[in-house]
């Protein structure tokens, strides 16, 4: 049975929404004081919004899902107050339905511009383990820049129709891929596969995804992609591949010390702190 289950749930009128769940909480006094910040970080890797706090000053900002940091890339401690210009959200849960209210609930008060950041596995055919570490299309370590996510997931069947591509702002994505040329980075462009299921990623997947040019899979990205282009928002994503599946087996790295080293780079280039002494 596809998702949505009601099939005329696309042109229904809207019963809840951000907007009003922001009146809301308005109207309780909540979030007076958040202004909000020109662009929105959504991380999974808990260690990497430590770095980040730990790096730079930051003001906390309460009442979001998880947690959230508004910051102005100074480098010193935690001061009261700072001139908040990127926003950083970990914790908020994993999969596109936490994502995606996480992402509404800035855009409710005034974010408009997200970047998610996070970790995702890349796919390799058979062929492709007999060849050397270097040569694989995929290896650990490597930087996915999607272009488009295969819907393999319920939440952006919510916000588009079904066949309509789950794809990232494509200025924001130009912007990602300038960036990290200019940084001497080089990074995959392409096909990354959001499903809903972690532990349910099988031989026949893997096959079918492959031959369609999948590079990795993730959770969020196709779920967040949807809610964007509903919402008129801009989101793109980055990812670091921290484990191998090919049909035969998986191959979990997330220990790898290049995907942590690669991921901090990634947050100062893409937020531009990496020009700012960050």
């Amino acid at each position: 049975m596809a998702v949505p289950f009601y099939k005329n749930k696309l042109e229904s009128r809207e019963i809840t929404g951000p907007s009003l769940w922001a009146e809301y909480m308005l109207s309780r006094g909540r979030f007076e004081d958040f202004h909000p910040p020109e662009i929105m970080f959504l991380l999974w890797q808990k260690p990497l919004f430590n770095w980040i706090k730990s790096r730079y000053s930051h003001i906390r900002q309460n009442g979001f899902q998880g947690e959230t940091i508004l910051l102005d890339g100074t480098l010193s401690h935690e001061k009261k107050t700072v001139e908040p210009r990127i926003g950083v959200s970990c914790g908020f849960g994993i999969g596109g339905p936490s994502a995606v209210l996480a992402m509404e609930a800035f855009a409710a008060l005034g974010v408009t511009r997200f970047i998610g950041l996070g970790t995702a596995g890349g796919l390799l055919g058979q062929e492709e383990l007999s060849l050397p570490y270097g040569d694989r299309t995929v290896k650990t370590g490597d930087i996915i820049l999607p272009d488009r996510a295969v819907r393999d997931e319920g939440t952006s069947y919510h916000y588009l129709e079904d066949g309509e591509d789950a794809v990232p702002d494509g200025e924001e994505r130009v912007r990602l891929e300038n960036l990290l040329t200019d940084e001497g980075l080089t990074c995959r462009k392409g096909l990354i596969w959001t499903t809903d299921a972690f532990f349910r990623e099988t031989e026949g997947e893997i096959d079918a995804y492959l031959k369609q040019g999948a590079l990795a899979v993730d959770m969020e990205a196709a779920s967040l992609y949807a809610c964007a282009r509903k919402r008129g928002l801009s989101a793109a994503s980055l990812f670091v591949i921290s484990d191998i599946l090919t049909r035969e087996g998986w191959a979990p790295e997330f220990h790898h010390v290049n995907i942590m080293t690669t991921m901090k780079r990634l947050f100062e280039i893409s937020s531009g702190l990496s020009q700012t002494g960050g």
